[in-house]
């Protein structure tokens, strides 16, 4: 299932643990970066997959390890470009 919603209008934490069964998500996509990265480790399921198109600046990543968690950091051009 994929759901989208916004942030800032939404308990993003509320949403998820609901549509998960309080399990997490699968996959977590972060375009934002810094706080909302660190915000969506607990979010994403053990054994999930977080990405992020930024810099997450240095999180405190002890809660990804224990999920186990698989980082994705993806380098996207574009915007350099642009």
């Amino acid at each position: 299932m994929t759901k989208a919603f916004n942030y800032c209008r939404a308990d993003v934490a509320e949403e998820v643990y609901g549509l998960t069964g309080q399990q997490g998500a699968d996959l977590v996509f972060d375009t934002i970066g810094g706080e909302v990265f660190k915000a969506g480790i607990p979010l994403t399921a053990h054994f999930g997959r977080l990405v992020t198109l930024l810099n997450p600046q240095n999180p405190d990543l002890s809660e990804a390890r224990v999920r186990n968690l698989l980082l994705g950091f993806e380098l996207m051009l574009i915007p350099h470009v642009a």
